[in-house]
């Protein structure tokens, strides 16, 4: 069954910033960034896998202007969510201590 591509007009893409999530080993998401800067979108790829593991995908994207970073997760977000989560307790705290008059 052929795949029918969506009605869009003339360079609606054109100048966006898109992103792929999930580039894979196995080419997946090469045809969709394709397509993309086809439409004249600025395109960056990601993947959880480093780069090294993705050669040979990446490799099929190399004639294209698109960018590569890899997703990183580490302490830092988490540090900042319990710092945020700890100031909002601490203003919730302080909210109940405060008498308005």
């Amino acid at each position: 069954m052929p795949i029918k591509s969506l009605p869009m007009a003339p360079n609606e893409l054109s100048g966006r910033n898109i992103l792929v999530v999930g580039l894979g080993r196995f080419g997946g998401q090469i045809a969709a960034a394709r397509w993309l800067v086809e439409q004249g979108a600025r395109v960056t790829v990601t993947d959880l896998a480093p780069a090294e593991n993705l050669a040979e995908s990446l490799a099929q994207l190399a004639d294209l202007p698109i960018r590569y970073r890899a997703r990183t997760y580490g302490s830092t977000n988490i540090r900042r969510w319990s710092h945020g989560w700890l100031l909002l307790r601490m203003v919730s705290f302080a909210a109940r201590r405060i008498k308005f008059t």
